[in-house]
């Protein structure tokens, strides 16, 4: 399928095209909205105020000599897999070289640490999953070797807010979940007496 929907570099151009500018969006320069074209034998488009505008530019793929068809897969090789993924995965399915396949992952998760975080989860009705996980082997900053990190996760609906808390007790917990989830949802956890 994907390769059905991207066959070439064109159709990749194409498609960062439309969900950036297609017939929504405004010329940067004019402001006005449609009468775009292509710039033959350039990844570049052209709007009738005769300003030309880079479509890759504020994207991964700026200034890089990889295929947008390899980044694309990469995209969807992330957005795929929820454990992440290696660069020697990436590296055997695209046929890169270590050095180019190191450099993509980097750019995939540059980008898709930019999305914004959402305020708040949940809602009226909505199932919120709460939980808290001690993590002996991470350090955090002024803290010794031995003690624990404790990470608070709220997940609900493919979203999730993680996040150091001080400590497991009641208080702590009950005022991150009022910060970060909506009022009407639904909240499920574990029987971890400060949830009560």
């Amino acid at each position: 399928e994907f390769c059905r929907r991207f066959p070439d570099e064109d159709a990749c151009l194409e498609f960062i095209f439309e969900k950036k500018y297609g017939d929504h969006s405004p010329c940067p320069h004019c402001g006005k909205i449609g009468g775009w074209g292509r710039v033959r034998g350039a990844k570049k488009y052209f709007h009738s105020c005769r300003r030309q505008i880079s479509v890759l530019k504020g994207t991964p793929f700026y200034c890089s000599n990889l295929s947008l068809a390899a980044c694309l897969y990469a995209i969807l090789l992330f957005s795929n897999c929820s454990s992440g993924v290696r660069t020697s995965f990436l590296r055997k399915q695209l046929g890169l070289i270590p050095k180019s396949s190191h450099r993509l992952c980097n750019l995939v998760r540059l980008h898709m640490s930019t999305y914004d975080r959402p305020m708040q989860l949940g809602g009226d009705g909505s199932l919120v999953e709460v939980d808290e996980v001690l993590l002996r082997h991470v350090r955090s900053p002024g803290k010794n070797r031995n003690e624990a990190t404790i990470i608070l996760g709220i997940a609900c609906e493919g979203k999730v807010l993680t996040g150091i808390v001080a400590d497991r007790k009641r208080q702590t917990l009950h005022a991150n979940i009022l910060k970060y989830v909506k009022p009407g949802s639904i909240i499920v956890t574990d029987d971890w007496r400060a949830y009560k």
